[in-house]
C-alpha cells in the first residue's frame, strides 16, 4: 500500500522552500540583491536631493511651482523620505523582473483564494480589536465626529495598499530569497527581524544647511533615518513588531500563498488606523500602571499564541502525511 512521502525537514512550515522556489530564478546573490535595493534607494535620494530642490527653485510653470511651494513648506527629512520612493519602486520593479517573479501568481498573490483572505482579515481584524478594547476601557473613550463612513473607507484602503505592498516585499521577495539561500528555520526569524527594523526606521528630524540641501545634507538624512531606531526604540513594540513577521511568515510557508498573511495584515491594520479615526481616547482617571503593563504585553502574547497554535496545526498535519 503506497504512502505519502513527508517532506523535507518533517514540517510543511519549516521544511524546505522547493515550492517556494518555482518560478524563481535560483541565485545566491538574491539576498545581497534585495538588501542592495533596499539600502541602495537611500544612497539614490541622497544624490538626487540638491538637484530636485534646485529644480523646483528654478522652475517657472505653474504646476512645478505649486510643487516647489508644497516641498519647500515641509521639513527637510520627510521630503528625503518621499525621495525614497522613487529609488526604490524602480529596484523593486528591477529585483520582480530579474528574478523572474514579474507576475501576480508567481508571488503568490492569487485573487481567487478571497475566502482565505477574508478569514485571516477578520482574525487580525478580531485580535487588534481586542487591544483597542483594553485601551479603551483603561482610558475611556467617545466617538469622534464626522462622517463615519468615510473614515471607514479610507483605512480600509490605506490597510489593503499597505498589506499588499509589505507582504509583497517582506514576505514574497525577502523570505523567499532568505529561503533559497538558507532555509526556513533560518530565514522565518532574520525576514521578522527585519521587518520589525524597517518599520523603525523614519524621517529624519535634520535640516539642511544654508539656502539648500546639498549631498552631504542626503547622507546626513540617510544616515539619520536608518538609524532612527537607537533614538526611539521600544523593545514591546520591537517585539510586537517581530511576532508579527514570524507569524505572518509562517502563514506564507504554510499556504504557500500571500493571500492569508495579506488578509491578517490588512485587517490588523485597518482597525488600528479605524480606531485611531472614530475613537477619542480620553485621560486615565486614575493610577494606570498595572493596566498599562497589560496592553504593552497583550499584543506579544496573543501574537505567541497565535504563532504556537499555527506551528503546532501544522506539525500535526505534516505527521499525518507520514507514513
Amino acid at each position: 500500500m503506497g504512502t505519502v512521502p513527508r517532506r523535507a525537514g518533517g514540517s510543511v512550515l519549516l521544511g524546505t522552500s522547493s515550492n517556494l522556489s518555482r518560478g524563481l530564478r535560483p541565485s545566491r546573490w538574491n539576498v545581497a540583491l534585495f538588501f542592495a535595493v533596499y539600502f541602495g534607494a537611500y544612497v539614490v535620494a541622497a544624490l538626487l536631493v540638491p538637484a530636485v530642490y534646485g529644480i523646483l527653485r528654478r522652475c517657472r510653470g505653474r504646476i512645478l511651482t505649486s510643487l516647489g511651494a508644497y516641498v519647500l513648506a515641509h521639513p527637510f527629512g520627510r521630503v528625503y523620505g518621499r525621495i525614497c520612493w522613487i529609488p526604490l519602486a524602480l529596484g523593486l520593479l528591477f529585483l520582480l523582473k530579474h528574478c523572474g517573479l514579474a507576475s501576480w501568481k508567481k508571488l503568490g498573490v492569487h485573487w481567487r483564494r478571497w475566502s482565505q483572505f477574508l478569514c485571516f482579515f477578520l482574525l487580525g481584524a478580531a485580535l487588534v480589536a481586542l487591544m483597542a478594547a483594553v485601551r479603551m476601557i483603561q482610558f475611556g473613550w467617545e466617538w469622534r465626529s464626522g462622517f463615519f463612513c468615510w473614515k471607514l473607507f479610507c483605512p480600509l484602503a490605506s490597510a489593503l495598499s499597505i498589506a499588499l505592498l509589505e507582504e509583497i516585499v517582506f514576505r514574497g521577495l525577502l523570505l523567499r530569497f532568505l529561503c533559497d539561500s538558507f532555509g526556513a528555520p533560518i530565514a522565518l526569524p532574520c525576514s521578522g527581524l527585519f521587518f520589525a527594523y524597517v518599520h523603525f526606521t523614519g524621517h529624519s528630524a535634520i535640516a539642511f544647511r544654508g539656502p539648500s540641501p546639498t549631498i552631504s545634507d542626503g547622507f546626513r538624512a540617510a544616515l539619520d533615518s536608518l538609524g532612527a531606531i537607537r533614538c526611539d526604540f521600544q523593545p514591546m513594540a520591537f517585539l510586537s513588531l517581530f511576532l508579527l513577521g514570524l507569524l505572518l511568515g509562517s502563514y506564507f510557508l504554510r499556504y504557500r500563498n500571500l493571500m492569508a498573511s495579506i488578509g491578517f495584515h490588512s485587517g490588523a491594520v485597518f482597525v488600528l488606523l479605524a480606531s485611531r479615526r472614530t475613537v477619542l481616547l480620553l485621560a486615565p482617571s486614575g493610577p494606570s500602571l498595572p493596566k498599562d503593563l497589560l496592553s504593552l504585553f497583550l499584543c506579544p502574547l496573543l501574537l505567541c499564541i497565535l504563532f504556537s497554535l499555527h506551528v503546532h496545526g501544522t506539525h500535526k498535519n505534516s505527521r499525518r502525511e507520514g507514513p
